[in-house]
C-alpha cells in the first residue's frame, strides 16, 4: 500500500500537490514494467537546473559541497526506485537477530562482538531498517 507507506514514514506533510497520490502510483506502477536499474524522479518544473543535471548524470540530487540555494534543497526532489521491499523496525524485538548478526560479520569480514554491540544499542536505537531478506540494513 503505497499510501500508507508514505503516511507511516511522514512524507506527506499535507502540504504539496494533492496529485502527489497519483504521481507516485504512476511512477511505481511504471516502474514495476522497466530494468531494475529504472529510476523515477520527482520533482517540481521549476527545480534548479543544477538538481536535474546531477539525477541524470547519477550524481546526488544537491551537493553537499556546493553552498544551498534557497529555492532548492534535497528534500524538494523524490527518487523511486522499484526494488526491494524495506522494512522499518522500532525494536529488535521484531528483527531476525541471526540474519542481522550474518549481515553484520560477513559486511565487516570479522565476528561482531554481540554483547558489547547490543549494550551501546539500548541507549541509542531509533530504527532497524531492512532490505529485502537481509541483503542490506542500515541501524
Amino acid at each position: 500500500d503505497l499510501e500508507g507507506l508514505v503516511l507511516q514514514a511522514g512524507l506527506w506533510k499535507g502540504n504539496s500537490s494533492p496529485t502527489w497520490k497519483r504521481d507516485l502510483d504512476l511512477a511505481y506502477s511504471s516502474l514495476a514494467f522497466l530494468p531494475a536499474t529504472t529510476s523515477a524522479v520527482v520533482l517540481s518544473a521549476t527545480a534548479v537546473d543544477s538538481v536535474i543535471n546531477n539525477l541524470i548524470t547519477d550524481k546526488p540530487p544537491v551537493s553537499p559541497s556546493l553552498p544551498q540555494q534557497k529555492n532548492c534543497s534535497s528534500s524538494d526532489v523524490t527518487v523511486l526506485r522499484y526494488g526491494l521491499k524495506v522494512t522499518t523496525h522500532s525494536s529488535l524485538a521484531t528483527v531476525d537477530m541471526d540474519k542481522l548478526w550474518n549481515l553484520m560479520e560477513s559486511s565487516f569480514g570479522r565476528e561482531v562482538d554481540k554483547a558489547r554491540y547490543l549494550s551501546r544499542l539500548e541507549s541509542c536505537l531509533s530504527h532497524v531498517i531492512v532490505a529485502g531478506d537481509y541483503q542490506g540494513l542500515a541501524i
